[in-house]
């Protein structure tokens, strides 16, 4: 074989081993649930208003949607609490405003500009959760 035909086939077998590397680590077809220990997963999957929340409890973890056709989102889900307080005020800090009109439970944040991010708010009383989750742009 020439050098040339070597390059094409080591690099082919490169590529295809970082990318099954990358699917095993971060398994891009679903949701990924990680903590802010897992240095890899937060630094490369948090949103940075998400990373910047307040923690309202000591125990939380994140979660990582892909899209897959819809816009990506990410979520931050606090254990043990259902106050909600200091997040409403750290998302009026940012500039979002609540959505008079919601038709669920939970609480939609939007930009006046209409940036295309937006925010949901949800407190799960009975379960003692409080779950915020940010879809990015449309």
């Amino acid at each position: 074989m020439k050098p040339s035909t070597n390059f094409v086939i080591f690099s082919v077998i490169i590529f295809a081993l970082w990318t099954g590397f990358f699917k095993f680590i971060f398994n891009f077809d679903e949701k990924i649930v990680y903590h802010e220990e897992d240095f890899i997963k937060y630094r490369m999957l948090t949103d940075k208003d998400i990373a910047s929340v307040p923690r309202i409890s000591k125990h939380y973890y994140f979660v990582s949607y892909p899209g897959d056709g819809y816009a990506p989102a990410n979520e931050i889900v606090f254990e043990e609490t259902s106050d909600t307080e200091e997040i409403r005020a750290f998302l009026h800090s940012k500039g979002y405003k609540r959505e008079r009109h919601s038709i669920t439970e939970n609480e939609v944040w939007k930009k006046p500009d209409d940036s295309g991010s937006e925010f949901y708010l949800y407190a799960d009383k009975k379960e003692s959760k409080v779950h915020l989750n940010k879809i990015s742009g449309r």
